[in-house]
């Protein structure tokens, strides 16, 4: 094993042992308390003076040797170490800390050296050359607190030395020496851009501090308390920020102004096509956002329709209501029949300049068209009894669709059917859709029921153009039959057509009958439906 050895009280030794011979062994180091190790060298650091065991075993758990080292510690001198390496002028402090090797019944003073490049009394609390450590006490602490002077100097030092006997080879490298940082804190300043907002925007303030010790904390006028918040003011706002350290130093930005551009009223179409004492066309005035007041928002006519003839006069100002956001302006044309082409009316609001950070429509434009008077042409005058007539009416002009309406119950469309069973005029009446314009026409029936029938009692079908076909004629008649019979009562011809006619010949033949009398029967019906038959004889005269 290693030789005894001596070490300074609270240093370390390095102990060992070496076997030899046999099969594989094994170590275990002990401290008289407890086994402390396996391994064939140990670093020790005793409190007190120690003797060490070591035992050597084969595999087999036979002890082969057991040898001791005794470690003897001496008192070592005040040691000290910057237990607070760190101090921040005007706010955390560092700390030294002083150590004795064992306490006293009586106070113990420790002499010290101060040096560094900060200036004791100057740059810190003056802090004497010695310090007392109670009875009793091991240790005690000497607290650097350093003055905020506001100059940038760097990092400053404070060393304090321990005296140490140089002769002393075990105690001598002991901690006697240790150092203290003063670092300066620079002055927190914070920026934050002013904004520019649209009315109903919202705008990001961001604030950025530097400076300062540690973590920056904020605070702002609203009570938000991150770096960036977001503010919707109704109108142009300043606000405040605040920056603090962990030293409780601190800075206020004020003001942050955040401008909220006047609200600028917009104007649109919203119907754009009028016509003349008809259709209204419609603008629409708006705001970014509610006020809570009334706003005006005046405005010029102009445009190739003159204000109080080609339509009903208007102001040259509105009010949006408050708590509104929309106004609309009727513009009511006139019709004045006469052809003027398309006019244009066109509102402007003053003053007719935009915002480019907030853009708004400030002219918009509509149509009045021209409505020609409707003029109408209706068609159907006739003479009918107890028959269907069709009548229709045509019109133009005027601002579709039209509308048509028959008097007697006839109907309300363009074309109509009737039956009149008495002489009847019929007026129609055309409306545009704007109800300005209206025209007038009549269709007029007459009833004629009278009914004749007459047939003659020969005719001559030899082919020289004159009275060739037979047949009957008259007025009134509405259905028609003819049949001819010969003498034998044999039907020989028959027709529905009262123009067809017969001309002599039977049954498709090629040649005339003969000449001799043959019986014609005729069955008809007037136009009230009642029948009439005609019987009687002919004779073919060739």
């Amino acid at each position: 094993a290693s030789p005894d050895t001596v070490v300074c009280g609270g240093g370390s030794a390095n102990l060992y042992a070496i076997g030899s011979g046999g099969v594989s062994i094994s170590y275990e180091w002990d401290d008289g308390t407890s086994v402390i190790g396996t391994n064939p060298s140990l670093t020790v650091t005793p409190v007190n003076t120690t003797l060490y065991t070591v035992t050597v075993s084969d595999t087999c758990g036979n002890v082969v040797a057991v040898d001791q080292v005794l470690v003897t510690t001496t008192n070592p001198p005040s040691q000290i170490l910057a237990i607070g390496d760190t101090a921040y002028e005007g706010c955390g402090p560092g700390v030294f800390n002083i150590v004795i090797s064992e306490t006293s019944s009586s106070p113990t003073v420790v002499q010290f050296t101060i040096s560094g490049t900060a200036n004791n009394g100057v740059d810190f609390t003056t802090i004497p050359d010695s310090v007392v450590i109670d009875a009793g006490m091991l240790s005690t602490t000497i607290t650097i607190s350093s003055f905020q002077d506001g100059l940038s100097e760097g990092d400053e030092t404070i060393t304090i030395t321990l005296p140490r006997d140089s002769t002393d080879s075990l105690c001598y490298n002991a901690p006697y020496q240790a150092t203290v940082y003063i670092k300066n804190i620079d002055p927190i300043d914070i920026t934050a851009a002013d904004q520019i907002i649209c009315p109903g925007e919202t705008a990001t303030l961001v604030a950025l501090a530097t400076g300062g010790n540690g973590m920056l904390t904020y605070s702002w006028s609203t009570g938000a308390t991150t770096s960036s918040i977001g503010v919707t003011p109704t109108q142009t706002t300043i606000y405040s920020v605040q920056a603090s350290d962990t030293c409780s130093n601190s800075f206020t930005l004020n003001p942050v102004t955040v401008d909220v551009r006047d609200p600028l009223g917009s104007v649109v179409t919203v119907k754009n096509n009028a016509y003349e004492g008809c259709k209204n066309s419609t603008f629409e005035f708006s705001l970014p956002v509610p006020l809570t007041n009334d706003y005006v928002i005046y405005f010029s006519a102009g445009g190739t329709a003159l204000n109080g003839i080609d339509y009903e006069p208007i102001v040259d100002s509105i009010i949006i209501p408050a708590g509104s956001t929309t106004a609309t302006l009727e513009i009511e044309p006139i019709y004045d029949s006469t052809t003027e082409g398309t006019e244009i009316v066109e509102i402007t609001i003053i003053p007719s300049t935009t915002d480019l950070t907030c853009p708004h429509i400030f002219r918009a434009n509509s149509l009045i068209n021209d409505v020609h008077p409707v003029t109408l042409s209706a068609a159907g005058d006739t003479t009918v009894c107890n028959f269907q007539v069709y009548m229709s009416a045509s019109g133009l002009g005027g601002l579709g669709p039209l509308t048509y309406n028959w008097s007697s119950g006839a109907g309300s469309g363009q074309n109509v059917v009737v039956r009149p069973m008495v002489p009847t005029t019929y007026l129609v009446t055309v409306y545009d859709s704007c109800g300005t314009s209206v025209a007038y026409d009549s269709v007029t029936i007459d009833i004629d029921c009278e009914y004749t029938f007459h047939f003659p009692n020969s005719f001559t079908p030899n082919g020289d153009g004159m009275n060739e076909l037979f047949f009957g004629t008259g007025r009134g008649i509405k259905n028609y039959e003819m049949f001819i019979f010969n003498r034998w009562g044999d039907m020989i011809f028959k027709t529905k057509d009262r123009y067809e006619g017969w001309d002599g010949r039977s049954n498709d033949g090629k040649k005339v009958s003969e000449q001799e009398v043959y019986i014609v029967v005729f069955e008809t019906t007037d136009f009230l439906d009642y029948p009439h038959k005609y019987v009687g004889k002919i004779v073919i005269i060739q």
